[in-house]
């Protein structure tokens, strides 16, 4: 008998201590500068991988406003069977700490998980250049979450790059009980 173990990954949150909006974009978007920051306050993902029955997904913890099949992880897992024409068999199970709709990044840092993870378990069939390609499609701030570290962003929050030193602040997350999703905002 084969005993299964999942795979936990820890999904962090950011701030973005510096935003600048700079202006309107012919494709609806903004330009932007920014500063994006990783913190503490994190989701957990489980992943384990089976043989066959395509993929199971389970959220628990806070609520979600999503159906499934539109969460920014079940939307990495299909971006990553398309591109890499892989169906994906797996179990996965949202354990969500990250409230949603308070700009922390939340659901993007957990489709780069998903993308990260899967590409591992398939043997690395994608590149780097393909999954940033892969993350940026489905949010601006996932391609950031592929390797979370202390970045200036640009464009609208595409194109990175790390900052080398970045002052260690103690900081207090307060979420007030609305929800406001960046396309509003």
């Amino acid at each position: 008998m084969q005993v299964r173990i999942p795979l936990d990954v820890w999904t962090p949150a950011k701030i973005n201590p510096v935003l600048q909006i700079l202006r309107k974009r012919p494709d609806g978007f903004h330009d932007l500068f920014l500063h994006l920051v990783p913190i503490d306050l994190c989701d957990r993902l489980s992943f384990m991988p089976r043989t066959s029955g395509g993929l199971q997904f389970q959220c628990s913890g806070r609520p979600v406003a999503v159906e499934p099949e539109n969460n920014l992880a079940v939307r990495a897992v299909r971006a990553f069977e398309q591109e890499t024409k892989q169906a994906v068999h797996l179990e996965l199970h949202l354990e969500k700490h990250i409230p949603d709709g308070a700009g922390l990044g939340g659901g993007s840092s957990d489709a780069a998980a998903v993308l990260r993870v899967l590409n591992r378990l398939h043997g690395n069939p994608l590149s780097a250049t393909t999954l940033h390609a892969l993350a940026a499609g489905l949010g601006a701030d996932v391609p950031f979450f592929l390797e979370p570290q202390p970045c200036e962003a640009t464009g609208h929050g595409e194109t990175l790059r790390p900052l080398a030193a970045y002052p260690c602040l103690p900081l207090v997350v307060l979420k007030p009980p609305l929800a406001i999703a960046t396309a509003e905002a």
